[in-house]
């Protein structure tokens, strides 16, 4: 039949997604694209071998069918009053205004806030037999009776994406036509606060510029026009990044979007013109994504545009600017109480936790627009009606949203037409948050003496790029010595560009440093960096004495062009194995403190790591502030230990800096999955759970964790070779390394649980299932979520279905012991696509277990606790 509507393009081949590989034809052909179009699916062009599997990855793509795909952020503890959960989330649909499939290859976002009831958990509405959060009142009068608290998509769809957000803008009601009627109650800040940064040497923090469509008259863009990849000294250049600066705004015009510049004239080839269209005629496609004011509620497909109403052609909706939240996981930066160091009492952490007890609560997240946005999500005593001396729930609006300089390079390629066969990722990666006593203005060399406390996050890029940026972000706004903020608590945050005598001169937010590297030979580079950061204090060894240091621990990262459980390559260094790495780095400077590519196992032979994307599962295992052990996986399967501690004894010195570097740290394996009873399909993606089970010196723990390449979840897996669930116990063994023969089989069917020494495994039930999540453990539960393609209605799509598996920790026990004997008493599913679990605590002390469903539904259970995302205190986490 598609044959057919090639010849015949009056042939409709109505829900049949037909998505076309032509080889050396014209994509553009309107042979192909009718059928395309009509169809909903698409048409890839190809020229070689590189090009059809190109093509053929974009199809199969797991992005298209993406919603909710990070896990929600929702606070490890509910109050009762102010506490709100939120969803970043990629548009599945991408349905334009005029109903057709849009062409442009950045897909739409979302971030929703939605306020907890008096029992921490989410209002939901039921439509058909699935649970969705409540979005049925938006536009309620009161902030605190709208559902979703607020929409942060459509707050900056309804913000003018010309004007330069300054400090202390009063909110408006947007210059959008008919915005009082389509929206009414909601306000925005008057523009947009966008930036990048560039280095000065090893200064900290770095030069942060605006991201402004300017023509170089009111401040130097020559950087950022090189920046782009272009040449600053031709015209043509010129114009393109005014361009591109004005598409990643959101358009040319307060109330326009991003079709202004798709259809410029000096953007849209000729080939996309309809013949009846010249070029430069002033046509107007459509391109980009539409938000509908007026959309149902989830599970029900979206409306048609319309434009009726008051004044006659006002669309009912905004165009969008937010881009997709695609891997990258919402952050909220709280007012700061790290327990640990409040409770050591480290000097001078009291006095910088009460200035900001008070301090506005910030929620970040990475969107694959290109930027890492901040937005509002609470101020103390702004609305005193309803949360007097407490947070509001925030308005969603926009603070800031920064461009790490290490992508904008790919930033032309958002005007390309027809886009790149695959979509685009920028700022994908999640970040980590922490409290750190550091010199964040100096010339490379930190001052002792100009330390103070501040907060920082450490984030990285994830498919977008090998590089990881920091930002200080202790204080949005101008604040009294109550902490309290001065002036119009609902005007844009005043130390934005570092203004008021209380600011300090620092800007909201500095950019203390981006991090890549590139080293070359046998040294390995550094990867796609998927591993979320972990920060934290460590003790060291300087000269005859101790000291501390705050640094970020993390994984070297993905490298997509490694065959998982081949050889490391480390020559060379143009095809060398990239990530296969842990570091160390100093927060104070950027600095690689620590890297480590090889460790030994339990015979004492060397090892080499494979490529890292997992992050890093850090313990304070004796409640001293500093971190004592962390635990990491890679690519190929095996489980790292790494020994944090300073230890005096050991040649070199372990944690000894020597001429700026950490001497004397060596990972130690732990467990090795690439053995030839699981090899090469055993790849570890996700951080362990550190469970705690008895005391000594070091303690015995248990690392828990899954097996499954992440990176391409419909791969198959050879017959035979399922993944699993592993528990492996650790006591501190310097001369063993277990292999899964060395562990308790739970397997249905084929192993029971029982008491073991080692540890225990279970074999997933699905051929092709993989590891989704981290492993949670709460009051002697562990949990995970799985993925299998094998359970998709279609085998030509990438639907597939989600697994919870729950374990008891002590043996391997079945999580659901009521269930009938076998898989159901480990296994319970969660749906079509990609599911995620977190956890969080009620008011009254229980446990909310909530598993989040890819088409945006939700299971809400009070359940004594089964899952824990580790946060604040892994010993929270202790059965």
């Amino acid at each position: 039949r598609a044959l057919a509507a090639a010849k015949n393009t009056s042939i409709r081949l109505a829900g049949v997604p037909v998505h076309m590989v032509v080889m050396g034809l014209d994509p553009n052909d309107p042979s192909f694209t009718c059928i395309a179009n009509n169809s909903g699916g698409s048409v890839k062009g190809a020229t070689d071998r590189a090009g059809l599997q190109a093509a053929i990855e974009s199809i199969l793509e797991l992005k298209p069918q993406a919603s909710v795909v990070a896990a929600p952020s929702l606070p490890a503890f509910a109050s009762g009053s102010g506490d709100v959960a939120h969803f970043g989330a990629a548009i599945p649909s991408h349905i334009n205004e005029d109903t057709t499939r849009s062409r442009w290859s950045i897909w739409a976002g979302s971030l929703k806030a939605f306020n907890l009831d008096a029992n921490g958990q989410i209002p939901v509405i039921t439509v058909g037999t699935d649970k969705f959060p409540d979005e049925t009142a938006p536009n309620a009068a009161a902030a605190v009776n709208r559902k979703p608290a607020w929409n942060a998509a459509r707050l900056l769809g309804y913000t003018d994406p010309i004007a330069n957000l300054a400090p202390g803008g009063l909110p408006i009601t947007s210059l959008l036509p008919g915005a009082a009627t389509k929206a009414p109650g909601l306000t925005v800040w008057p523009g947009r606060k966008m930036f990048w940064a560039s280095a000065s040497g090893t200064n900290v923090p770095m030069t942060r510029t605006d991201f402004l469509p300017d023509d170089c008259a009111t401040y130097p863009c020559n950087p950022l026009i090189t920046a782009l990849g272009l040449n600053p000294a031709s015209a043509t250049d010129k114009t393109k990044a005014k361009l591109i600066v004005q598409f990643l705004r959101g358009g040319k015009t307060a109330y326009g979007s991003r079709d202004e510049i798709l259809n410029d004239p000096t953007v849209k080839p000729a080939t996309l013109v309809p013949a009846t269209i010249g070029p430069g005629t002033g046509q107007n496609q459509k391109y980009s994504y539409f938000f509908q004011d007026d959309t149902p509620p989830p599970g029900l497909a979206p409306q048609v545009r319309t434009d009726a109403g008051t004044p006659p052609g006002v669309p009912n909706g905004y165009p969008h600017k937010l881009g997709d939240i695609f891997h990258s996981e919402a952050a909220v930066v709280d007012p700061p109480r790290f327990f640990p160091y409040l409770s050591l009492n480290l000097p001078g952490y009291g006095t910088f936790v009460d200035k900001y007890a008070k301090r506005r609560r910030v929620i970040l997240v990475g969107s694959n627009d290109g930027f890492l946005h901040a937005f509002d999500t609470g101020v103390w005593n702004r609305d005193t009606v309803n949360y007097n001396n407490a947070f509001d729930l925030g308005t969603g609006r926009e603070i800031f949203a920064f461009a790490p300089p290490d992508i904008l390079s790919g930033f032309p390629s958002v005007l390309a037409l027809p886009p790149p066969a695959k979509p685009p990722y920028f700022v994908d990666g999640s970040m980590g948050v922490a409290d750190a006593f550091l010199d964040t203005a100096h010339g490379g060399v930190p001052v002792p003496a100009n330390r103070k406390w501040r907060t920082v996050v450490v984030g990285g890029l994830r498919q977008g790029g090998a590089a990881y940026y920091a930002l200080d972000v202790t204080q949005p706004d101008d604040i009294d010595a109550a902490g309290l903020i001065i002036g119009n608590k609902d005007a844009a945050p005043g130390c934005l560009n570092g203004g008021p005598a209380s600011c300090s001169g620092k800007k909201y937010p500095e950019v203390l440093w981006t991090l890549t590297d590139g080293a070359v030979g046998t040294v390995p580079k550094m990867g796609e960096t998927w591993s979320r950061p972990v920060l934290g204090r460590i003790k060291i060894i300087n000269g005859v004495g101790f000291e501390d240091r705050y640094v970020a621990i993390f994984g070297g990262g993905f490298d997509p062009n490694y065959t998982i459980g081949g050889p490391i390559v480390t020559s060379p260094a143009g095809s060398a194995t990239r990530g296969r790495s842990i570091y160390i780095v100093d927060l104070e400077t950027g600095q690689i403190l620590h890297k480590a590519s090889a460790g030994v196992d339990g015979t004492g032979l060397a090892v080499n790591l494979a490529p890292v994307p997992s992050a890093v599962a850090a313990a304070d295992y004796n409640d001293d502030g500093y971190l004592d052990i962390a635990y990491v996986g890679d690519v190929n399967g095996r489980m790292w230990r790494f020994d944090l501690t300073p230890d005096t004894t050991t040649s070199p010195k372990r944690g000894e800096l020597v001429a700026g570097k950490l001497q004397g740290y060596k990972p130690y394996l732990l467990y090795d999955g690439n053995v030839a009873t699981t090899k090469p399909f055993q790849p570890i993606f996700f951080e362990p759970g550190i469970v705690f089970l008895s005391g000594g010196t070091p303690p015995t723990l248990g690392v828990a964790f899954g097996t499954g390449d992440r990176s391409n979840l419909i791969a198959p897996n050879p017959v035979g070779n399922n993944n699993r669930f592993l528990f492996v116990i650790d006591a501190g063994q310097t001369n063993l390394t277990y292999d899964v023969t060395s562990l308790r089989n739970i397997t249905p069917g084929v192993g029971t649980p029982g008491a073991s020494t080692t540890g225990y495994f279970l074999d997933y039930q699905s051929t092709n299932e993989k590891t989704t999540s981290s492993v949670f453990s709460t009051r002697g539960y562990l949990s995970l979520v799985t993925f299998t393609p094998d359970a998709g209605n279609n085998p030509c799509t990438t639907d597939g279905k989600s697994f919870r598996y729950r374990f008891f920790f002590q043996n391997g026990g079945p999580g659901y012991p009521t269930q009938p004997p076998g898989w159901a008493q480990y296994q319970q599913s969660a749906g079509a696509g990609l599911a995620s679990a977190v956890q969080s605590t009620s008011p009254i002390g229980d446990t909310i277990d909530s598993l989040f469903f890819a088409g945006g539904a939700i299971d809400q259970q009070t359940t004594g606790g089964t899952v824990n995302r580790i946060n604040k205190n892994w010993k929270e986490l202790q059965p």
